[in-house]
């Protein structure tokens, strides 16, 4: 029985020892890891160009999780976040940004006013398009943050200005001998007029014009200011739209004429000898996965669409859009308990 017991014994140190080893090389293989990734840092080149596409458009916030195994798309607060840490990164040297038809004005000021920030820093910014053709000032506005404007030959400028519609479908209601019945609380409140009315009320009118008004006296001035015209000369030139790229460069619209490379090989010569190309979506991955070790105690609570009262009803498989009243309050507190 004692022989047993010390046969039993040395196994179960035998064991004991092979487990040990084995975490012990498991901690060594981390530390080894750790030390190439510190020595690595994060795999960025030390000279680059961010190149920035947003020819397609942009969600402004993650309003639902990613499907299972994709990777989750890049926002605008993503983008507006990954300008500022450009622009405090010495390695990063300037931005390309592709544009398209995708910007709304919202956006286009919020990008506008982080590229600013951005330059302020020492850095440079070039925009280049195919063709400015798509409805809206917001992808030109974007665009005169830049320190130059690409455009392509003999391309589109269509810039104009801002502009809004709306259905009726009371016509349709009365062909087929339908009522609508809803209540109309005051005349400027023109949500039930898509049923019960067959056009635009004169108080809807009023406040849509008004509306666009602003957002194009708004888009005016910064585009004056930064193209340093007038707004006289910034509205005419708008006014004659559409127009050929060469007329927009000749009234002081753009600055080169030329194609997408044309562009990046201006952008390398800015940059200095060596530099590389990162895109922006890479860079953000890269920034997510390295955060920055910060005292600072600020939470950023994320929501888009409309609020509905209630939970959201979300799944591995889908998701709910909008913004739920009840997650959203929940989130509110975590951050700011009572």
């Amino acid at each position: 029985m004692i022989a047993f017991l010390r046969w039993l014994r040395s196994i179960l140190a035998s064991v004991l020892n092979s487990i040990a080893k084995f975490v012990a090389l498991l901690v060594l293989v981390f530390a080894v890891l750790v030390v190439v990734a510190l020595a690595r840092g994060d795999g960025l080149p030390d000279n680059m160009i961010l190149t920035l596409d947003m020819r397609q458009a942009i969600a402004d916030s993650a309003s639902r999780p990613p499907l299972p195994l994709t990777a989750r798309p890049v926002t605008m607060m993503d983008l507006i976040f990954a300008l500022e840490d450009a622009g405090r990164d010495k390695r990063i040297k300037g931005v390309v940004m592709r544009l398209g038809q995708g910007l709304s004005l919202a956006q286009a000021e919020e990008v506008t006013q982080a590229l600013s920030r951005f330059k302020a820093k020492g850095k440079f910014v070039i925009a280049q398009t195919t063709g400015f053709e798509g409805p809206g000032l917001g992808d030109y506005l974007a665009a005169t943050a830049a320190n130059e404007i690409w455009v392509q030959p003999k391309s589109d400028f269509a810039v104009a200005g801002a502009g809004a519609g709306e259905i009726f479908l009371r016509g349709l209601f009365d062909k087929v001998h339908a009522t609508p019945q809803m209540i109309k609380r005051a005349e400027y409140k023109s949500a039930a007029d898509m049923y019960t009315e067959k056009s635009m009320s004169g108080p809807d009118r009023d406040q849509l014009n008004a509306v666009m008004q602003s957002w194009y006296d708004a888009a005016l001035g910064q585009v004056a200011g930064a193209r340093r015209l007038t707004k006289d000369q910034v509205r005419a030139a708008f006014e004659a739209s559409p127009q050929f790229a060469e007329d927009a460069k000749a009234k002081g619209l753009l600055d080169r004429i030329g194609y997408d490379d044309d562009a990046l090989s201006a952008a390398m010569g800015r940059a200095g000898a060596g530099a590389k190309t990162v895109t922006m979506s890479d860079y953000i991955k890269i920034r997510d996965a390295t955060p920055a070790v910060s005292t600072a105690n600020v939470a950023v609570i994320e929501a888009a669409g409309e609020i509905a009262d209630g939970t959201a009803n979300s799944s591995l498989l889908s998701a709910s859009a909008g913004i739920a009243s009840d997650d959203l309050s929940a989130a509110i507190r975590q951050v700011n308990p009572p």
